[in-house]
């Protein structure tokens, strides 16, 4: 299924518990509460229950200044930058972030990179399941002060095991977590590539986020290389069948059961200023929440140089820009943790009790129904792949898909949308 699963085979009951204690998704470790209040309480005073602790001035949007290099930068730049800045100011000795492969079997994994340069060539977002065993073993048996990047549950893993280990405290320095909707499979990459004209087996790179100048930032291209004819494709990300995010594919799931979309746990986080305002900004804009003094003083360095622009934002507008992840998220978690429930299935312990959420009769079907998009695109994919047949899959989820559009139609319907709508054009006509 194009996954990492835990492999507990030969474990003691003892390192069994030492295990439980570091998984993200484990009741025996603490939550993202308990880990951002040791963290963060005595210096980031503020708190959002959305956005967990920030600084005072600690929420912001922004990009880098220069077009070019902004240009190969998943949004405004503003994570790599950071990190340049980390290594060329000698406050850590190299960065833990995730690179693309020459592997057949895995395009993309966690690497050390160590020079500004190694940085810039290893940009952008990477929508890909990976994991960090080796690289942190790597950490620890060596005397390198390190910043790491990850999405929530990664971030969360890293500080938990900061409580178990002496040595990852000392040497990770820095945490930068990346505002997360979900984590795909690598058979989210393997599809894009299949509609580009490239089998599976035959898919060598994928950049999930090209920008063009002429349109918008939230509708860039996809590209994606053949391994044997060294040749590339591209379209526009609209043109693709299961680039849709509220459709699930591939979805992991463990994400089912997430309730952390801000990073809580991060020194800082960064992700996509998903706002009207700026989308139609091309180069991209970051939102931030900083919750490190010392990283939002290097942001302010810059900002006075003139290498980025920044803006201040509420709290309100921070959590706006994860509107639909929000209600994913936690709004849905609600529904799928009481469905597990009901079940007598097993699900982990979360902020987020069971039905603790007042949800509409509609969305619930809609929770529900993109559960089964998640399942059902794993195996759909599986059997598309063994029988070489791009079109088994668009016959196994289109069915699913056009059920999960209409839902979100009659949501718009039950929620007064198209009525707006029309009362809007009516209000703009009589001001004529």
């Amino acid at each position: 299924m194009g996954v990492y699963t835990a492999d507990l085979r030969g474990l003691s009951p003892a390192e069994k518990e030492r295990a439980s204690a570091v998984c993200p998704f484990s009741d025996d470790a603490k939550n993202e509460d308990h880990l951002a209040a040791a963290q963060f309480q005595g210096t980031a005073a503020l708190h959002d229950r959305r956005l967990g602790y920030f600084l005072p001035n600690g929420l912001l949007a922004g990009r880098i200044v220069d077009d070019e290099v902004v240009q190969n930068s998943s949004s405004g730049g503003l994570t790599t930058w950071l990190l340049q800045a980390l290594l060329a100011r000698g406050l850590v000795d190299s960065v833990i972030h995730v690179e693309p492969t020459t592997s057949k079997d895995q395009l993309f994994k966690y690497c050390i990179s160590t020079s500004v340069g190694a940085l810039a060539d290893r940009g952008k977002s990477r929508y890909y399941a990976v994991e960090m065993s080796e690289i942190l073993r790597q950490v620890a048996n060596s005397d390198r002060r390190v910043a790491i990047v990850g999405v929530p549950c990664f971030i969360k893993a890293v500080r938990l095991l900061q409580n178990e280990d002496a040595v990852l405290r000392q040497r990770v320095r820095y945490t930068v977590g990346l505002v997360c909707g979900h984590m795909k499979s690598s058979g989210f990459a393997e599809l894009l590539g299949w509609q580009l004209g490239i089998q599976p087996d035959r898919l060598e790179k994928i950049d999930f986020r090209v920008k063009k100048p002429e349109i918008q930032s939230n509708s860039y291209h996809i590209k994606a290389t053949d391994r044997l004819s060294g040749q590339s494709n591209t379209k526009e990300s609209v043109e693709f069948y299961g680039n849709n995010w509220g459709h699930a594919f591939f979805q992991l799931r463990s994400c089912d059961f997430c309730d952390d979309i801000m990073a809580e746990t991060a020194d800082i986080a960064f992700g996509d200023a998903w706002l009207p305002q700026y989308s139609k900004v091309w180069q991209g804009t970051n939102v931030v929440v900083c919750r490190n003094g010392e990283l939002l003083a290097i942001l302010n360095e810059g900002l006075t140089a003139g290498e980025l622009q920044l803006e201040s934002l509420s709290p309100d507008l921070v959590a706006r820009t994860q509107d639909g992840n929000y209600r994913h998220r936690w709004d849905g978690l609600s529904v799928r943790l009481a469905d597990v429930q009901r079940s007598k299935s097993w699900a982990p312990k979360k902020r987020i009790a069971p039905g603790s959420r007042a949800v509409p009769a509609w969305r619930r079907r809609l929770v529900r129904l993109r559960v089964q998009s998640e399942l059902g695109s794993h195996a759909a994919f599986a059997e598309a792949k063994r029988i070489g047949s791009i079109e088994h899959f668009y016959n196994v989820m289109k069915p699913i898909t056009r059920r999960i559009e209409l839902q979100y139609k009659l949501g718009k319907f039950v929620e007064g949308y198209y009525l707006k709508k029309v009362m809007g054009r009516i209000a703009r006509i009589l001001k004529r």
